[in-house]
Parts: structure tokens; sequence; C-alpha cells
């Protein structure tokens, strides 16, 4: 199953979120599930890679051209998708998930989802979502 984690790409988070996103990356490899995410390397998005990382699973990362710069992408991706912008990320990361979780994050993560939440609601998807309750 692949599993998109939705949250913050910035350190500028209380440690506790990226500590339990760790354990969350973790837990969804120990399942031999995949975690599909924004491709960050840092916060929230960051921890999850380096969890499901450890615990070998595939990493699918998904992000914008523009936000290939240094040191900004998870490097140890198991594949990345490069996008023109941030409509065709979100679509990727809906089309290529199975379930969704949202962990803490700021104002894009409540635009991700808010919007699956949405086609959710207007029977779009009938995919699994969770709020990761930190």
């Amino acid at each position: 199953m692949n599993i998109c984690v939705y949250g913050a790409s910035s350190n500028q988070i209380n440690d506790i979120y990226i500590s339990a996103a760790e354990d969350l990356g973790r837990a969804i490899g120990k399942r031999g599930h995949s975690l599909v995410f924004g491709c960050g390397a840092s916060g929230v998005m960051g921890g999850s890679a380096r969890g499901a990382k450890e615990e070998n699973a595939k990493i699918i990362g998904i992000t914008p051209k523009f936000f290939n710069v240094d040191g900004m992408l998870f490097e140890e991706c198991s594949e990345v998708i490069f996008t023109d912008g941030m409509r065709e990320r979100k679509k990727l990361l809906e089309e290529m998930s199975d379930a969704y979780i949202i962990a803490p994050g700021g104002i894009g993560t409540f635009d991700e989802f808010f919007e699956i939440f949405t086609l959710k609601q207007l029977s779009r998807h009938t995919k699994a979502m969770a709020i990761f309750n930190v």
C-alpha cells in the first residue's frame, strides 16, 4: 500500500513532531508499505522519510522542479518525480496514494488536507484518511 504523509517541510517546528514523524515512517516501513510524500528533507516530511528509510521502505518523493535546490529534497528516495508546479504535485500525491495521513504542518499541509477531504466528501475517492494527532 502507498501511504501519503502530508506534513511540515520546515524545521521551525517543535522536535516532538519530527520525532513522531520518524516513528510514523518506521511504522509504515515495518508494515511493508511505501511512503509517498512531498520529498522534503526537513521537518515532518524529512522525519517520515528517514523513519521509512530505516525500515527499507520504498519512498516516492513528488516535488516541483523549483524545489530542486541544495539540501531541500530528501536524497534517499527510491523514486523522485518532478512536476512543473504545485497543482500537478498535489494531483500525483492523490493519485499515487492508497491512503493519507495528515501530520502536523502549516498552510501547505492544510491546503493538501482540505483538498483531499473535500474530494472525499464529494465521493471522488474512498481512500482512508487519518489525522496524526501527536
